[in-house]
């Protein structure tokens, strides 16, 4: 899950920085966003306006549900 926060990261930064240097001004401020984003709704304090941002929040908030589903999955298989 650290490689798809660290990817998450680097694209949202790369994709919001030049529109929005306050909230995606480095990598770590964009971990901030990617992190509240892969483990909860998000906070709202951060959000992409750009449309390929957008995008990216879409695949990066949708695939979540696969990370989860496939963590428990393995978990549920070795306490069998």
């Amino acid at each position: 899950m650290s490689v798809v926060l660290i990817m998450a990261s680097c694209g949202i930064y790369l994709i919001e920085h030049d529109v929005q240097p306050d909230k995606f001004g480095s990598i770590p401020d964009a971990m901030w966003w990617a992190m509240a984003t892969l483990t909860t709704v998000g906070y709202g304090d951060v959000v992409p306006i750009t449309p390929l941002g957008r995008f990216f929040w879409r695949c990066h908030y949708y695939a979540k549900y696969g990370y989860g589903s496939h963590t428990n999955g393995f978990i549920s298989i070795e306490l069998c």
